[in-house]
């Protein structure tokens, strides 16, 4: 077997030093630094959601003319109210047309049949 080197003990003094905190003291310690670095890293975000925010709400305003979507939708509103009242009316002239027309042909069909009798009637 070979030999093996046997390692030398230290026969000194101890040189680590000892931490002047309790495990408890550092725990607090620990805690702190990380509620600070999430305060901080809360306030970096909501900076930077604030910034994509406005971005957002410009981008959105910049989509309707100077700026105003109620304004848009106020006239979209009354498109859609004017497309309403133009469908009613052609609604309404369909309705007449055909209703006109039924009478022309009644009246037609019953001046018809009246020719159509007299001349029987009057053999003529």
């Amino acid at each position: 077997m070979p030999d093996r080197e046997v390692p030398i003990q230290w026969d000194g003094g101890e040189r680590r030093r000892t931490s002047p905190y309790t495990m408890r003291e550092l725990e607090e310690h620990i805690d702190e630094r990380i509620r600070l670095r999430l305060a901080d890293h809360a306030a970096d975000e909501g900076r930077r959601m604030d910034g994509k925010f406005d971005e957002l709400k410009t981008l959105l305003a910049s989509a309707f003319p100077g700026g105003d979507p109620l304004e848009h939708k106020r006239y979209h509103d009354e498109v859609i109210e004017w497309m309403q009242e133009r469908r009613a009316l052609w609604i309404s002239i369909r309705e007449k047309t055909i209703t006109g027309l039924l009478w022309a042909l009644l009246v037609g069909m019953g001046g018809a049949i009246w020719h159509a009798i007299k001349t029987k009637i009057l053999g003529g």
